[in-house]
């Protein structure tokens, strides 16, 4: 699918255009968009939790609505409340790929890893080209011991999004943890370049240059 306002390409399963913001459904899930736009837009700070169940059980059958109330659960820390929603929402419009991503992450951060790797590469057999899904499965694979297929996604999300700043610095915490440790350096610097106080970075490269004067003196 072409977006009829800028003419970038972007896969069904999406609302909007990434580019211009244009909407790209039809005529009942553009109402959905516009009732979930502007709810965001009135309500913000202490209320917006309580707005957002008000929401989702007056819009049972909205799944931004669902989402909604996902998101605000997720980052009030009930992780498996916030999964219920995410999964409510995909029972209403199960090929939506931006969902199938929020459920990959409420997974991941319940660390269950498995189940995360499997919906966030769903997204990507709708979408090759969704960079935070390539992101966040390589980080995934990174704690799941699988080093060359995380390299493999973050080097795809940088080769996508080239200031993606975070699979940078991932791409370098999974060379260092490979022995690669001039690829390693070459990634930590580059974040660097971004951000001289960033003392994670400073302390990975302070760790890899004492790492090489002892393989040097070996």
């Amino acid at each position: 699918m072409y977006c009829p306002e800028c003419n970038a390409k972007r896969p069904h399963a999406h609302f909007y255009c990434f580019d211009c913001g244009a909407l790209l459904k039809d005529d009942h899930q553009e109402e959905y968009l516009w009732a979930a736009a502007d709810f965001v837009s009135k309500f913000h700070g202490k209320s917006f939790f309580e707005e957002s169940k008000k929401f989702a059980a007056d819009n049972p059958q909205n799944p931004l609505a669902q989402k909604i109330l996902g998101n605000a659960l997720f980052h009030k820390g009930k992780l498996v409340e916030a999964e219920s929603r995410y999964r409510m929402a995909l029972d209403i419009d199960p090929n939506n790929i931006d969902l199938m991503y929020d459920l990959g992450i409420v997974l991941y951060y319940q660390a269950r890893l498995t189940e995360a790797l499997a919906h966030l590469k769903k997204v990507l057999t709708a979408d090759p080209e969704y960079s935070p899904a390539h992101y966040r499965i390589g980080l995934t694979c990174y704690h799941l011991g699988e080093f060359d297929e995380a390299v493999t996604h973050l080097r795809k999300c940088i080769e996508l999004t080239p200031d993606y700043e975070m699979a940078h610095y991932h791409l370098g915490v999974v060379f260092a943890k490979m022995g690669k440790l001039d690829e390693a350096v070459k990634q930590f610097n580059h974040e660097l370049g971004k951000d001289l106080r960033d003392v994670a970075c400073r302390l990975h490269l302070e760790d890899l240059f004492i790492k090489k004067r002892q393989l040097e003196k070996a």
